[in-house]
């Protein structure tokens, strides 16, 4: 089993073909101070989403929940190094919570791998972009 989120990312070809794929789509772009501390188009993932009578495909959902867990890792991990308890913002939570019940209705037989993917490839966002940046 990996050792860090790092590992776990690059040992699991499901998330490195998941990567590629938001690559690809253009919902990740290569990073600034390291390649792979990919940015996140987040207007791109805003406007795929609010797009209405629109079926999600699944590359758009795992995006929006990519962006989601970056943000929520990245809340927490502010959180930590003000010295206070880790939790995400109340916005964040309840954007998880919603785009999280999104994906159990209409991915019910996917719904535990997408949820799993977009926690594991958000945390390694923010853990990279953290890294790359010196912190």
């Amino acid at each position: 089993m990996a050792g860090t989120i790092v590992d776990l990312v690059k040992q699991d070809s499901r998330l490195q073909s998941e990567l590629k794929e938001l690559l690809k789509a253009k919902y990740l772009a290569p990073g600034i101070f390291h390649p792979e501390a990919y940015l996140v188009d987040t207007d791109k993932i805003d406007r795929k989403w609010k797009s209405r009578g629109r079926v999600k495909s699944r590359i758009s959902t795992l995006a929006v929940g990519v962006a989601i867990y970056n943000q929520f890792y990245a809340d927490v991990y502010a959180c930590v190094a003000a010295g206070d308890d880790p939790m995400a913002t109340p916005e964040t939570s309840n954007w998880l919570n919603e785009w999280e019940e999104f994906v159990e209705e209409q991915y019910p037989d996917e719904a535990e791998e997408i949820l799993a993917s977009a926690s594991n490839i958000g945390q390694y966002l923010e853990f990279m972009n953290r890294k790359s940046q010196g912190f």
